[in-house]
């Protein structure tokens, strides 16, 4: 956190690394839900015709369960052949413009300029490849599209994709087809997600069909494939046997979508589609644009969802498409002809299957990055069929090293990622670089097998020009890209006193001394408890000149024993990571820290009073374990009672520290949740997601790769066992899981001032608040049905005291009693469908824990706080409708919509029968409509879009949105729970100023 310009966690590119970047990351976590596409086919459309050069629009009204439309082909309904001439393109206008003709909706938009004739009254077929979260059936999706209203949209329109002719939506003429999967073949096993396949088809796809000969249908009735796309026919017989023999081998790759649309060095993006395996280092990922490309490393995958960080993007990157091509990749460590080559990370080589890449469809926007000043990368050209790239400078030690190659010629391809590589000794820029050619050489012969060639050629100029080549082949495309980070060497550190000598969770202590790093994220402090454990001490602060820090008390494990305090300089930083599970939630940022090998420390024993004593608290359960001395692995037993709760609360540390080497690796996961249904939560699962989260962090966050294996014990405990790789041995360290408690009753003791406008702050004062403020939601209760927003500003460590601040306050607002309840909440952004909304500032939404903890001050002598509404502004104010169990909003038909009109915007629908809850706080949304075009009906399909796709990116929650033009000319706007009710909350709208005031 802080000012960072360039670097890969500042997601907004703002300079400055802060909530607004971990609330970008948290929001993008659930676009990693694996998802399926098919191609749906609209039969027997009667066309309007089309002449050569003339613009053509199409479009799908994207309904649940759909999550998006990827590809759209028009064919002959005929004969079910493409038409030549007539490619679609996405174009946003059109998804607009259909949404407007329609009355709503949620229309995706394509966009062609034909070269064919089509006479007009021709029937053709539509076919959208359409994708859905996995396990969604077909039949699911085709009830849900043909009991929906306008579906299928179809239109005359400018090249600008502005529609011209009748606005056509109809349902579907004929029946709703489905394609068949693209490795229908690979079908065993049944995944815990629903989804089926691995990724190959093999032996385990052949008995699968053996053993179910003679069934009636099922996953592996695959043969044969049917007129209308389909497979199967009802039986599995020795048809279904043949197909899986005549493919056996890896699935054929198919991208479906990519995400963000631009991204920068550093950033997620995350691949949609199927055949990607399981093994993230059999993939090659990479934005290829003209002969060279920008490399991506996968740090998760599942068959149908790719997560990857971006690696450098040079200065004159261009848009192009996202490459995925399955192989063969090896993690690990070679041997160097050069001793003093330091590989602090393995080394990633991979090596090409037969399939060749798949690309996605459409291109992705690189932004390239500011790089920091003690960081310097060099690029690499393509010359000759040869990758080229020149060095310079001298380098130290401390100089880290990462080299990224990517060599593909027109038989074989060859990547490698040594993502940090150091010199002992440093040298000159040719002992430098002959060590750069001894890395890439030893790592691919060794690791893979391939032998390319590498040559440094000094033309006396200062520069080296490092040269690979493929023998007997050209490169077509590729890189050879060098990054050198200059570090500083490390001091020494000496601990002089700390001050109090005793304490428990959340206290802070003060440590005097010297050599402390400024930064406090690269400080690991600790309390060593005997010779094998520590108790961890987060450093919140550092002074400049390195010689006081405070630390605060970490979780505090039953049995902890007094003991010196340790303080280790490495490099360190608070991020965030997206597991492999979606069960897994990060609600908290997670520490991350890397000691430099070798690199200084001290601790207390030398002191006076040398020990600091631990006080556990009495109420919480701990997992605790602790490193083997015969084994060096760390091994936690997880007993088969333990009362994991639903939506269960973990903090979590886990240290590896390898005296031999002098290295160490260090995390704290302040609050991770899993959310986990009731009755589910056997030791086994939890054991799953408890490896998944600590090596999901450490690789994407540091880059660190560990061993984590789980044995079922005899006696229905779990046992986890941590270990390095290649040799290394944990001497001392722990693994330490703390089960936190529930959340208990919250109480309302009291409230101070009574009254106040929007901007006030009100004290409240009880118990049970949670300490983060983001999870608490506070309101004014103005009537049964309607409710006045207070944003929790800050809340004591002790959740006795809440500060909050008056939102928004409409006209008409009454005096009520205050409540609180306790949730889930975050600051964070979302992105809109339509461009014409500006997020101006990080939305807060909320979801309520079900039948979680809430107190109202209905019981106190003076209950009510009474709001005072400002004169100026301009409120559009909607409440439930006790019938509907909808909230209705009505936009009337002289509202003063300015240009680029600023919002401030609530939602709230709790439904008391299922005691859940869902909030939402815009503070300034901006409509950039220019002047005459802000219509009702217009804005009121920016309003739902804005909504819509908050609450659903943010906290994976979807609603209904509704737009029915009055004959008044109003607008109404109806927000309805899918199977649900709205008893009480409120949709207001209040119309800003330009400069953000009640307007």
């Amino acid at each position: 956190f802080g000012p960072c310009p360039g670097c890969p966690g500042d997601f907004n590119h703002d300079g400055v690394i802060d909530g607004d970047d971990e609330a970008i990351l948290l929001m993008n976590f659930g676009d990693c839900v694996p998802v399926q596409c098919i191609w749906l086919t609209i039969h027997d459309y009667t066309s309007f015709g089309a002449n050569p050069g003339q613009f053509c629009a199409c479009a799908l009204n994207v309904l649940s369960p759909l999550l998006y439309v990827d590809e759209v082909v028009i064919c002959d309904a005929a004969t079910g052949l493409p038409i030549p001439g007539w490619d679609f393109i996405p174009n946003t206008v059109v998804g607009q413009q259909f949404n407007l003709a329609a009355g709503g909706g949620n229309f995706v938009g394509f966009l062609s300029e034909t070269s064919a004739n089509i006479p007009p009254g021709f029937d053709i077929d539509i076919k959208f490849k359409v994708c859905a979260p996995v396990a969604t059936t077909f039949e699911e999706v085709r009830d849900a599209l043909q009991s929906a209203g306008p579906l299928v949209g179809t239109d005359e329109a400018t090249m600008d994709g502005m529609l011209t002719g009748g606005h056509q939506g109809i349902l579907p003429a004929g029946p709703i087809g489905q394609m068949a999967p693209s490795c229908p073949w690979d079908c065993t096993p049944v995944n815990a997600d629903g989804s089926v396949g691995n990724g190959v088809v093999n032996i385990d796809d052949l008995l699968q069909v053996i053993n179910h000969f003679g069934d009636p249908g099922g996953p592996c009735d695959i043969a044969p494939l049917n007129p209308n796309g389909t497979v199967g026919n009802g039986i599995i017989n020795i048809d279904d046997l043949l197909a899986v023999i005549n493919n056996f081998g890896p699935c054929p790759v198919d991208i479906f979508a990519v995400s963000p649309p631009q991204y920068t060095t550093g950033d997620i993006v995350k691949i949609s589609g199927q055949g990607f395996g399981w093994d993230p280092n059999d993939l090659c990922v990479v934005q290829r644009y003209g002969n060279r490309a920008v490399p991506m490393r996968v740090v998760s995958v599942t068959d149908s969802v790719i997560c990857a960080i971006a690696g450098f993007i040079p200065p004159d990157a261009q848009p192009g498409p996202i490459m995925v091509q399955r192989g063969t990749g090896v993690l690990g460590n070679f041997v160097p002809v050069f001793p003093d080559i330091v590989q602090d990370v393995p080394v990633w080589t991979w090596t090409g299957g037969p399939q060749g890449a798949a690309a996605a469809p459409g291109n992705i926007v690189p932004i390239p990055p500011d790089v920091p000043s003690n960081t310097e990368w060099f690029p690499s050209q393509l010359v000759d069929g040869k990758l080229c790239t020149f060095i310079s400078g001298d380098w130290t030690e401390f100089t880290k090293i990462r080299i990224t190659v990517r060599a593909h010629t027109a038989s074989s391809q060859q990547d490698l990622d040594g993502p940090q590589v150091r010199f002992i000794g440093g040298g000159t820029l040719q002992d430098c670089a002959e060590r750069i050619k001894d890395t890439i050489r030893c790592a691919f012969l060794q690791q893979s097998g391939v032998n390319v060639d590498v040559q440094c050629i000094d033309d006396g100029t200062g520069v080296i020009k490092l040269v690979v080549s493929v023998p007997g082949e050209d490169i077509l495309w590729g890189l050879l890209d060098i990054c050198v980070i200059d570090c500083p060497p490390p001091g020494t550190v000496t601990i002089d006193n700390f001050f109090p000598m005793t304490g428990q969770t959340g206290d802070i202590i003060t440590i005097m001394g010297s050599g402390f790093d400024p930064d406090p994220d690269n400080n690991c402090a600790v309390v060593m408890i005997g010779n094998q454990c520590s108790l961890p001490l987060q450093v919140l602060d550092v002074n400049p000149e390195g010689t006081m820090m405070n630390v605060q008390v970490g979780p505090v494990i039953q049995g902890a024993q007094p003991g010196p305090i340790m303080v280790a300089t490495g490099v360190g930083a608070q991020g965030t990571f997206v597991p492999v599970f979606p069960q897994i939630l990060v609600e908290q940022p997670v520490w991350i820290w890397e000691r430099t090998p070798n690199g200084p420390m001290d601790d207390t024993t030398d002191l006076p009073i040398p020990n600091f004593d631990p006080i556990p608290p009495p109420t919480e359960q701990w997992l605790h374990g602790e490193p083997d001395p015969l084994t060096g692995q760390i091994c936690l037993i997880i007993p088969a009672d333990v009362a994991w709760q639903p939506q269960q609360k973990l903090n979590i540390t886990l240290r590896m520290h390898d005296h031999a080497t002098g290295q160490g690796h260090d995390g704290h996961f302040p609050c991770i949740v899993l959310d986990i249904p009731p009755g589910t939560s056997d030791p086994l699962l939890c054991a799953d997601l408890l490896c998944d989260t600590i090596r999901c962090a450490f690789f994407q966050q540091a880059g660190f790769e560990f061993d984590c294996f789980i044995t079922p014990m005899a006696d229905g405990s779990v046992k986890i066992t941590v270990s390095l790789l290649n040799g290394g041995f944990i001497n001392w360290g722990n693994f330490d899981v703390c089960l936190l408690p529930p959340p208990g009753p919250v109480v309302i003791d009291n409230f101070f001032p009574a009254t106040g406008q929007t901007g006030d702050l009100i004290t409240i004062f009880g118990q049970g608040f949670d300490p983060d403020p983001d999870n608490n939601c506070a309101v004014v209760m103005m009537s049964p049905t309607c409710s006045l927003p207070l944003q929790v500003i800050d809340v004591n460590p002790q959740g006795t005291v809440m500060t909050v601040q008056i939102g928004a306050v409409f006209q008409g607002a009454q005096p009520g009693p205050i409540m609180v309840g306790l949730g889930n909440g975050a600051f964070g952004t979302f992105q809109p469908a339509f461009p014409e909304i500006i997020v101006e500032q990080p939305v807060w939404i909320w979801e309520r824990i079900p039948f979680g903890p809430m107190d109202d001050t209905t019981d106190l002598p003076n209950p009510n706080f009474d709001p005072q509404p400002p004169p100026t502004e301009l409120w559009i104010h909607g409440e439930p409708d006790p019938a509907t169990g909808q909230i209705c909003l009505i936009i009337p038909p002289n509202t003063p919509w300015q240009p680029n009109q600023k919002l401030n915007i609530t939602l709230r629908m709790p439904d008391h029968s299922t005691g859940t809850g869902h909030d939402g706080w815009f503070p300034c949304i901006t409509l950039a409509v220019p002047a005459g075009q802000a219509d009702p009906v217009f804005c009121a399909q920016l309003l739902c879009d804005t909504i819509r796709c908050a609450f659903l990116q943010q906290a994976g929650f979807p609603f209904n949105c509704q737009i029915d033009p009055l004959p008044d000319g109003s607008v109404k706007l109806t927000v309805g729970i899918p199977g649900g009710k709205v008893d009480w909350g409120n949709f207001d709208v209040c119309l800003l100023n330009p400069d953000g005031t009640g307007g």
